[in-house]
């Protein structure tokens, strides 16, 4: 998956033993659709790839994996430390990814409201977005609601289709 995300344009920051985080530059700048399209391509191809992967696994007599991506918009802070060429990333979207990211079905990607606000717009003819329902996060004893919607695409053999993405991605895999 970090492989499939760096050939989208991600920075991987880290891998925490069950999830990989991720950010894309690119969406530093909000009106750069194009930048926002990608992330959610990125997404999800790498849904679309589960049966692959889940191929391979099972070649190696691995049992199968199942994963939820979640995604959201907002600032976050890239720490860098002055021992170790690794970075990390902190900040309010970091935490609301990690806790819509159990909204998402398994193998299934959720985005946040702050995220739906921007590529709703460009993308509601692309993309079928349904909110789930009103999530609460709970910040210090303080609740709010936060809208949080599954993505996927409108024609739904448009990844499946896709069959020069799935085969470079294949290679990837084996």
């Amino acid at each position: 998956m970090a492989a499939m995300a760096r050939n989208s344009g991600a920075n991987i920051i880290k891998n925490t033993g069950d999830s990989l985080i991720y950010y894309f530059p690119r969406t530093s700048d909000p009106t750069h659709i194009s930048a926002f399209k990608g992330v959610i391509e990125c997404s999800l191809t790498i849904i679309a790839v589960n049966p692959i992967i889940n191929a391979k696994l099972q070649e190696d007599l691995l049992p199968p994996l199942y994963y939820r991506i979640s995604v959201d918009y907002g600032r976050v802070e890239v720490a860098k430390s002055l021992t170790s060429t690794t970075e990390d990333l902190f900040g309010r979207t970091v935490s609301i990814c990690s806790k819509i990211n159990s909204k998402a079905s398994p193998n299934g990607m959720v985005i946040g409201e702050d995220l739906y606000q921007i590529v709703k717009p460009s993308f509601e003819y692309n993309y079928i977005f349904n909110e789930i329902d009103k999530y609460s996060i709970d910040n210090n004893n303080f609740k709010h609601h936060y809208r949080v919607y599954s993505v996927a695409n409108r024609d739904s053999n448009k990844n499946k289709n896709n069959n020069d993405t799935l085969n470079l991605y294949r290679k990837i895999i084996s």
